[in-house]
C-alpha cells in the first residue's frame, strides 16, 4: 500500500513545512482514519478555515470508504512484464485509490502475479503492509525498469519501504520471488509501461 495518498492534500492545505502528526491535533476525529493512510501531517497549524474544514471532510469521508473496503481489489488492468526470461502477470494500480488498496486483503498472490503502481510523477514512494496478510517484496524502479533497490515487507506491518530514491514505478511480487531467480538491484524489468513513447 502506497503512504504518500493524501500528503499533497494535507500540504496545499496546511502550507509547506509539514512534517508531524494530526492526531494530536485533531482528537475528536477517529485515529483510525488517519492510521489507515500513515500520512505525515503538519506540526503548526493555522486557524481554522474552510480548506481545513474541507480537508477533514476528504480525510473523513475517505477514510470510511477504506473502511468498507475490505475485499481485494482484483479486477485491475493487467499486463506482462518480463524479468529475464522469467514473465509476471501483473495488476497495473494507475489511480490514488488503486494505490490506497494495493494488495490488501489478498490472501494468497499467485507465483508469477504481481501488482505494478504507475504513479504520474517520480517521487519519494514509499510502502507499508497494513492490511496485507501476504509477504511481498517491492521493486523500485527506475523509468527504464532497472530496479534501483528492493524490500521484503512482512505482512500486518507499519514500517515504511522507501526507493533510494525517486521513482514512478513500484512492483510488488510475492516475497523472495526476485532472490529465488537472481535477479537483483541494476537487472531491468521490462514490459509496456517502460517502453519509449514512440
Amino acid at each position: 500500500m502506497n503512504l504518500n495518498f493524501l500528503t499533497k492534500a494535507v500540504c496545499s492545505a496546511f502550507g509547506s513545512g509539514t512534517n508531524s502528526s494530526l492526531k494530536n491535533l485533531l482528537p475528536s476525529v477517529s485515529a483510525g482514519v488517519f492510521s489507515a493512510f500513515n500520512i505525515v501531517y503538519p506540526h503548526h497549524y493555522r486557524t481554522m478555515n474552510k480548506s481545513f474544514v474541507v480537508l477533514i471532510a476528504t480525510v473523513t469521508l475517505l477514510g470510511g470508504t477504506a473502511r468498507a473496503q475490505e475485499s481485494p481489489q482484483t479486477n485491475l488492468q493487467r499486463t506482462t512484464l518480463t524479468a529475464g526470461i522469467h514473465q509476471i502477470d501483473t495488476q497495473v494500480a494507475i489511480t490514488p485509490s488503486q494505490h490506497a488498496i494495493g494488495l490488501m486483503y489478498r490472501k494468497e498472490l499467485d507465483p508469477q502475479e504481481g501488482m505494478l503502481f504507475v504513479f504520474p510523477t517520480v517521487g519519494m514512494q514509499c510502502f507499508w503492509m497494513k492490511n496485507t496478510q501476504i509477504p511481498l517484496t517491492a521493486a523500485f524502479l527506475a523509468d527504464d525498469g532497472m530496479i534501483l533497490n528492493l524490500a521484503d515487507m512482512k505482512p500486518q506491518t507499519e514500517d515504511s519501504h522507501c526507493p533510494i530514491k525517486p521513482v514512478r514505478y513500484v512492483l510488488e511480487v510475492n516475497k523472495g520471488w526476485f532472490a529465488k531467480r537472481g535477479i537483483k538491484p541494476g537487472m531491468r524489468i521490462s514490459g509496456a509501461p517502460f517502453m519509449p513513447p514512440k
